[in-house]
Formats: C-alpha cells, structure tokens, sequence
C-alpha cells in the first residue's frame, strides 16, 4: 500500500512537470517568437473584468503605464466574487465577502492610478453570466454600452474569449454584444487570464494568434506587484490547511516584464 501511494505520487509530479515544462516552451513561443511589439500610446481604454483581481492579472501593467502617463482608464467589474472563497471562519455572509473583494480591487486600483470614480462594480452573482435570462443579458448589454458612450474610450480590454472560465467567455461575448450595438468604432483588445497560465488553452487556429502582441510593462511591474498584492483572499490561505482560491505557481507567470494580448481582426 505504501509503495502504491508512494509511485502516485512521483507519476503525479512527473505528470505537473511535464505540463509546467509544456507551458514554458509555450509561453515563449508566443512572446518571443509569435508576438509583435506593442507600443504604449495616449488612446483613453476601458478594462473589463469578470471578477476583481482579472484586470491587475492580465493587463495591470498596462493600466498603470496609461495612467503614469495622464491617460485616462476605466474599470468595470462584471462580478462581485463571492464564489472564491467558501466557509472561511471569519466571513460569516456572502455580502462580508463581496466587501473584502470590492475592498481589495479599489485598493489594487489605486496603486495602479486608477480613481475610484472611474471604477464601476455592475455586482451580478459570480458565476451567473452564462445562466442570465434574455431579458437581464439584454440589460447588461445596455449598461455596457452606456458606459461605452460615458467614458469616451477607445481601446477595450476583456478576457480571451476562449478562457476556460465561463465567466470570462461570457464576458466578452457581452462586451461584444456592447460595442455592437454602440455602433462606435472602438479597438478590442483580449488579454489571457487563465490561458496566461495555461497556454495549451489557446486556440492556435483562431485569428487571435496572428495578432498577437507582447506590451513591455518593465517600468511599471513594480507597480502591478504592489496591486496584485491587495488580492490577499486570492492568494493566501485563509485558514489553517486550507487552499487559496488561486492554485499555486499562478501568480508568478504575471510578474512578467511583457503582457500579452490578442487583438481581434475585423468581423
């Protein structure tokens, strides 16, 4: 019994090596041989997140670099986050939860040089926006595209569509829907989140891999560690021999000195 469990466990860490060493060579496929430069630019953009701490992962560099910059930035937060954490001895409600979460994105933000004025919570339940009836997706869309025509922006940020998350691929199948129906000529703009961590999760058939770019984010990494730092109930156990909401390993792969992102061809 005991040799049995002992060869498990090598075949199961023989088996994360192999998927980590998969995701390196990956990973640098795409930023060193596959990607283009990105260059910063003056163009006000608007980032949305399916849940607080997404923006700080897949663009936070880039926000900052705007923002260190005088440019404008908007974030909008699709979810309140209350599905990262369950049965913690210290939060009692789910509303106690969504506060720590809120807490940790104005404060994340912050670092980041973002306002809380131009930071807006749309607070739908986590892990509701692929079950929403017609009638409230519809509604949503509205509200997106008011803050679209609101805020003025140009460029927008939103998770890959192809995230494993379905939270992030209804994110921006809503976001979508918005820019359609604004009628406004707006650049989109996905960056990974998971796929970041993963990227065997890309779609290398899809038309994003040949509008890849890589956003040298050196002067502001810093910064964009100091953020993520605020998402503690992500990242640190909240109890004695519990696991954090994100796995272990994750948040190294966005301490990068690049980002990455898909620009999306015209349809």
């Amino acid at each position: 019994m005991i040799l049995v469990k002992f060869y498990q466990k090598v075949r199961s860490a023989l088996a994360w090596r192999k998927q980590n060493l998969r995701a390196k060579v990956l990973r640098c496929w795409i930023l060193h041989l596959k990607s283009q430069p990105m260059l910063s630019n003056q163009k006000p953009a608007i980032v949305f997140a399916p849940h607080p701490d997404d923006e700080t992962l897949g663009c936070g560099g880039m926000i900052a670099l705007k923002r260190q910059q005088g440019v404008p930035v908007w974030v909008v937060f699709m979810t309140d986050g209350q599905d990262s954490q369950f049965n913690h001895e210290r939060i009692k409600t789910i509303a106690e939860l969504v506060e720590i979460r809120k807490h940790e994105a104005l404060a994340a933000l912050n670092t980041l040089g973002v306002q809380s004025s131009e930071i807006h919570f749309l607070d739908l339940p986590d892990g509701s926006l692929p079950a929403l009836p017609e009638a409230k997706r519809q509604q949503v869309v509205e509200q997106l595209v008011e803050l679209l025509k609101m805020t003025h922006a140009q460029e927008v940020y939103v998770t890959y569509r192809k995230e494993i998350h379905p939270d992030h691929q209804e994110t921006y199948a809503l976001v979508r829907s918005a820019i359609l129906q604004s009628q406004q000529a707006l650049e989109l703009i996905q960056y990974p989140v998971w796929a970041n961590w993963r990227p065997q999760q890309i779609d290398f058939k899809a038309a994003e891999i040949e509008n890849v770019y890589r956003l040298a984010i050196a002067g502001t990494r810093d910064k964009k560690i100091q953020a993520l730092d605020a998402y503690r109930s992500q990242y640190l156990p909240l109890k004695p021999g519990a696991k954090p909401p994100l796995p272990p390993g994750f948040l190294k792969w966005f301490a990068s000195p690049y980002e990455i992102f898909f620009k999306v061809p015209d349809q």
